[in-house]
């Protein structure tokens, strides 16, 4: 499936994850949690939406059997949506001030087990209320290969490992500085590593 914004660029689970997003803008706590019980799509690359406890869909990319079946050369990613559940929306908004300070961005990528979901270290992240984090996304997940480019300590059983790439704003009532920012970063990577046994790609 073409990326709407890269026409050369396959869309990937992040950029169908960002539409459905949009979709659901006005539900609260709305969150991805990666299943393996879904036939239709491939496993381990499908997650049920929720809503709190409420569960609104799932999103995924399309099983290879299925693509075989209907010789499609690409396997594409697709979503289903309860509409009667998706269109109850909450009133029970929370609004905060907008902050006039600059944002500050950084990107980490972690080398973590295969078996790890992504959603998994953004939900222990958010758990644990890490200064002046603002916002964080997951923007590409790939295995790793022969072929990746990795420290030498990173390269041991690297066909059970795979790359997941963080964004991250950080914003508060003032400018941050350089120290307070490391600090959070800091502190994002040793939870990571201690919780996931991951490491940072340079």
């Amino acid at each position: 499936m073409p990326n709407a914004l890269d026409k050369g660029v396959l869309a990937d689970f992040y950029d169908v994850k960002s539409v459905v997003e949009s979709l659901l803008l006005c539900q609260n706590d709305l969150k991805f949690v990666f299943c393996q019980d879904y036939s239709v799509l491939h496993s381990g690359r499908c997650a049920k939406i929720y809503s709190g406890n409420n569960e609104l869909g799932i999103i995924g990319q399309l099983h290879p059997k299925i693509c075989q079946e209907l010789s499609l050369l690409e396997a594409p990613y697709l979503f289903e949506l309860d509409l009667s559940q998706s269109l109850v929306y909450s009133t029970n908004f929370k609004v905060k001030d907008i902050k006039k300070f600059p944002k500050v961005e950084r990107d980490l990528a972690f080398v973590v087990d295969e078996s790890v979901a992504a959603g998994s270290i953004i939900d222990i992240i958010r758990a644990n209320k890490i200064d002046n984090l603002f916002a964080l996304c997951v923007f590409d997940v790939y295995k790793i290969n022969e072929t990746t480019s990795l420290d030498n300590s990173l390269k041991q059983n690297i066909l059970e490992k795979k790359s997941v790439a963080i964004n991250f704003t950080f914003q508060a009532d003032k400018t941050l500085t350089d120290s307070e920012i490391k600090k959070s970063i800091d502190d994002i990577i040793g939870l990571v590593r201690s919780k996931f046994s991951a490491e940072l790609r340079s």
